[in-house]
């Protein structure tokens, strides 16, 4: 059996969600705003040293990571990929918060 992205697992990727969400963003993707990410494909080291030093994770960690995401094991992926598949797992396994609704139709 082949993992594929969309299909979401806990482990380190859970734990990486739920780390987000800890640290008081709502949404994983929030995590990766304003973060300097390298565009288009990356290696498994480029990823490596992406992950390492935006998010402080560690390399065998971070191997992990990718090989969850290189599933046509290419050798090569997105670090958007990361974020799709962490969007994944918040929603399938991590409480959400309702959405906020604006004050006026809260007081009706």
């Amino acid at each position: 059996t082949t993992s594929s992205p969309s299909a979401p697992t806990v482990g380190i990727g859970g734990a990486l969600a739920e780390n987000a969400t800890k640290s008081g963003f709502q949404a994983v993707s929030m995590a990766f705003e304003g973060v300097p990410l390298a565009e288009g494909p990356v290696t498994q080291a480029r990823f490596e040293e992406q992950l390492s030093e935006v998010f402080g994770i560690a390399a065998p960690d971070a191997r992990a990571i990718f090989g969850f995401l290189d599933v046509e094991k290419e050798g090569i992926l997105e670090m958007d990929d990361l974020l799709d598949v962490l969007t994944v797992i918040q929603g399938s396994y991590l409480p959400y918060a309702a959405p906020k609704q604006p004050q006026q139709q809260q007081q009706q």
